[in-house]
């Protein structure tokens, strides 16, 4: 997968995993997801849980955001309860979290020019986006079994995901 991060007007990188490479790799085997951060000259093996959420739609811990609920079907939406945490330096706490009430929709189905070609996927927004900009839409498909295309904005910082390629054991 290709991760593109726009940062806005004073905005510094966050040094976080998903931001860490362009460029990012999941191999699956035997139920086993590693993820690995592509450079020029080698792959590194990380920890990176968001990575697993943006590219396969699983909840890697309570609170996170829950981008898939099967079975998908057009029209279907689901709800959850998302920790948005938020820094803030205190002589206690470190951190602060907020609670976001995110709701999901099956907009389409529809055909998503990829890399490695077009491919049918589930179209799906979320609604309660809660930083002013326009919510998140991303594209699920069944054949990849993958987020094949993500586009999120928080404040001043865009993201987009984009499956590059996949290989899919039957």
């Amino acid at each position: 997968m290709k991760v593109e991060v726009r940062y806005g007007t004073g905005i510094s990188k966050s040094g976080s995993c998903e931001e860490a490479y362009s460029g990012y790799m999941v191999k699956v085997d035997q139920e086993q997801k590693k993820v690995y951060g592509i450079t020029d000259e080698k792959q590194e093996q990380l920890d990176c849980p968001d990575i697993l959420e943006q590219l396969l739609g699983i909840e890697t811990e309570p609170n996170s955001q829950k981008y898939l609920a099967y079975p998908l079907a057009v029209g279907k939406t689901w709800t959850a309860q998302v920790a948005e945490e938020r820094e803030r330096k205190t002589r206690n706490r470190r951190a602060n979290v907020r609670w976001l009430n995110l709701e999901y929709k099956v907009l389409a189905w529809e055909n998503v020019k990829t890399p490695k070609g077009a491919i049918g996927a589930f179209k799906i927004q979320v609604s309660g986006w809660p930083w002013g900009q326009q919510p998140p839409t991303y594209y699920y498909s069944p054949d990849a079994k993958a987020i094949v295309r993500l586009r999120e904005q928080k404040e001043r910082v865009t993201r987009i995901v984009t499956l590059l390629d996949y290989s899919v054991s039957r």
